[in-house]
Parts: C-alpha cells; structure tokens; sequence
C-alpha cells in the first residue's frame, strides 16, 4: 500500500480535491519525503481512497462525460475548517464564479448549485437523497448529500423527460419505495416527488417538448 493502511488526512481535506483533479502532474512523497509516485502511475489505488474513476486522475475531467452530482459525491467525506469552504473549493471543478462571502454559512453551498444551475442544463444536480429528514428545498444542504451518487449519469433534458413521462405513465404504485430513471434512484416520497416536478418542470422549460403535471395522493404519483 503506497499510503499506509489508514487514508492520509490529505485525503479528507475539501481544498485537495481540486488540487488531485487538476493538474495533469502531481508527485506524492511520504512523511519523510521519500517519494511515493505519480498520479498517473498511481491513479488505481487513488480511484479505491477517493472514488474518483481512474480516467479522470489519469487525463482530467474531460477524459469522461461526467454529471454534476458524481463530481458532488467526491467532495461528501471532506472536510473544511469553514463550512462555507466546501461550496468554495468546488467551484473549479464546476468552472463557476462567485463572491466568497464568509460568514454566510450554508449559504454558500446554495449559492454554488444556484450557478451551477444558471450555467448547466444537467438535472442530475437534483438526485441527491438527504441524511436526514428535511423538506422545502430543491436544493441540497451539503455535499454529503450526494454520497452514494457517483454512478449517477448526465442524461439531456430531452431525454430526461422522455424518461421521465415513460415511467410516471404507468402510475407507479406508492408500495414500490423507488422507480429507477437509468441509472437514477429516486424515492417516491411525496417530499421527494415534489422537487422532481419542479426538476420536471425545469427540464421542460429546456426542451420545450412535452408538458406534464403531477400530483401525489394515498401512495400514488400520478401525470397529466
């Protein structure tokens, strides 16, 4: 094992995420400085630390079509001094911009999903499943809402609502705890669905192609 048997603290840090992904050199070296390797060389025991795929250590992130929420599932474990430095370390990754207002708590993850959503039509931004009971929001609190999403794939909006409208079709039945879009799992509580059919709605507002409605009632989720 070129790290030890425990995941160096580098590792856990949400600023190095970037600082692994970016650039297309990066030498690691030991606590004694002894050098370890490169990434490239090293890019199958850096995918099993971190679950980024070996591709994007290898070649960066356009070396693989990629969706917002499995680049979110790699920050989910990090951590940071501030809390408003997990939104403010992603936004390389999600080539956005904005002001770095400390002070303003979890704010700032919001304010990052807001331009990611200004800049990017991938609705895959809305899979996250939370940790914890809450309601509300389309928007996610935290990164690590986003564990366990780095399968999840970039679909169009076209072909999202297309999905979509195939599988409310069938007025899936509320006993049956998840439908599946692709590779997509979403619960079918009424929290949850109500955040898709904002998602839907969105999606429309992108493809102009179809028109729906939803509404949730004894267990059913139902389209118009």
């Amino acid at each position: 094992m070129p790290f030890g048997w425990q995941k160096p603290e580098w590792f856990r840090r949400g600023w190095t995420l970037q600082e692994l992904i970016a650039p297309r050199e990066l030498e690691f070296f030991n606590k004694d400085w002894a050098p370890i390797g490169n990434k490239r060389r090293l890019a199958a025991v850096l995918e099993a630390i971190t679950r980024i795929p070996f591709e994007v250590l290898r070649d960066g992130l356009a070396a693989k079509r990629l969706s917002v929420a499995q680049i979110m599932s790699w920050a989910a474990d990090r951590k940071t001094e501030r809390v408003e430095d997990r939104a403010y370390s992603l936004m390389g990754l999600f080539g956005v911009n904005m002001p770095m207002l400390y002070g303003e708590g979890e704010k700032a993850f919001q304010r990052l999903q807001l331009e990611i959503i200004r800049t990017s039509s991938d609705q895959s931004i809305f899979a996250w499943n939370p940790w914890k009971p809450r309601t509300g929001s389309v928007l996610a609190d935290d990164p690590s809402d986003f564990r366990g999403c780095g399968r999840i794939e970039k679909v169009e909006p076209d072909q999202f609502v297309d999905r979509l409208t195939r599988y409310i079709e069938r007025r899936v039945h509320g006993r049956s705890p998840y439908i599946r879009l692709g590779s997509w799992k979403i619960s079918t509580n009424p929290v949850h669905w109500r955040r898709l059919a904002w998602l839907k709605k969105r999606a429309h507002s992108v493809s102009q192609q179809h028109h729906v409605s939803f509404s949730v009632s004894n267990g059913y989720i139902g389209m118009q």
